[in-house]
């Protein structure tokens, strides 16, 4: 009986130990897929939400982790615009779409799996109200070199590089620098990281934490968020070379002194309202928040054009009397 109890032991020891491993097999490959693009020729998948999904693509994609394509650049300006290279650790480029007698400029940074020119038409608009405007793609997506994102940790360094050309081609005009989602947490880094004299930010639905966006990604799965985002973020912190615990954007806010505009979506399944609430309150300067009550976590000038214009122009008009 005794070697029995023993032969059970080390046949169960043995099973969780390849389980362990085989689980860690599964989470690296997903890690890696969450944050690396593949080539346009690979058949990747193009970005599909997980509630899209049916139920056998879902447990196909648990062992195989979603691939996807690096995005790709669908539309540009209907106004004169020019093509730059901005040096950083990656080649950015970006779209400078300049105007006569200019009141000010306003620099877009895009979301996860986005690319500038999903920044297109809102740059449009206030192109139309007299601001210069730069669309910047990230370091992996669009025509900026590299196949890799750090969810907005590493493409700080993207917005500090880009901060300095826009401030060469503009001069001492006044600065605004609008985030989409992953774009605000690297601005909100940024802000934290380098001397960026901006005179407003314009922040859309950035997570609160690291770990708040991957587990809201599991969930959107229907998988549980524990272990699996804390497995995700060792992986990644491995696999990316920085801790992936200290990239938080709520904390990043409380170093945030210039007057900031501030949109949230109230049926965003990413990105929760206690975390918007959590980066509101660590706002260290003038804020505003703004509510879209039928909006998820997607372009707000798209969904809500409307709401988004009436709001911007009226933070701008105050923010340069």
């Amino acid at each position: 009986m005794k070697k029995k109890s023993r032969d059970y032991i080390k046949y169960f020891l043995w099973f969780m130990g390849i389980g362990f491993i085989f689980l860690n097999i599964l989470i690296y490959n997903h890690t890696y897929n969450f944050t690396h693009f593949a080539t346009e020729n690979t058949g990747a998948r193009k970005k599909t939400k997980p509630e899209q999904l049916s139920f056998i693509e879902k447990a196909k994609l648990a062992f195989t982790g979603v691939q996807l394509s690096k995005p790709v650049n669908y539309l540009k300006p209907d106004v004169p615009y020019e093509t730059i290279k901005i040096s950083a650790d990656e080649m950015l480029e970006a779209w400078w779409m300049p105007v006569d007698s200019a009141v000010g400029t306003v620099l877009f940074f895009h979301g996860y799996t986005a690319c500038k020119s999903s920044q297109v038409k809102p740059a449009e608009v206030l192109h139309g109200l007299g601001f210069n405007t730069m669309l910047i793609d990230f370091r992996g997506s669009g025509g900026s070199t590299g196949y890799e994102t750090t969810i907005g940790f590493k493409e700080a360094k993207d917005v500090w590089a880009s901060y300095q050309k826009a401030k060469e081609k503009s001069g001492d005009l006044p600065l605004v620098i609008l985030g989409n989602s992953m774009g605000a947490a690297a601005l909100m880094k940024a802000m934290q990281d380098f001397p960026i004299e901006a005179d407003g930010l314009i922040l859309e639905s950035p997570f609160g934490s690291m770990y708040d966006a991957l587990a809201s990604r599991f969930r959107a799965m229907g998988a549980p968020p524990f272990p699996l985002a804390h497995l995700l973020m060792l992986h990644g912190s491995w696999q990316g070379k920085f801790n992936t615990y200290t990239h938080n954007p709520a904390d990043y806010a409380k170093h945030i002194r210039i007057p900031v505009l501030l949109f949230r979506g109230d049926k965003d399944n990413r990105v929760s309202v206690a975390e918007i609430t959590a980066v509101f309150e660590n706002l260290a300067g003038e804020k505003k928040l703004v509510a879209l009550p039928d909006t998820g976590h997607e372009n707000y000038f798209n969904h809500d054009k409307e709401t988004w214009v009436r709001s911007v122009t009226a933070w701008l008009e105050q923010l340069l009397q």
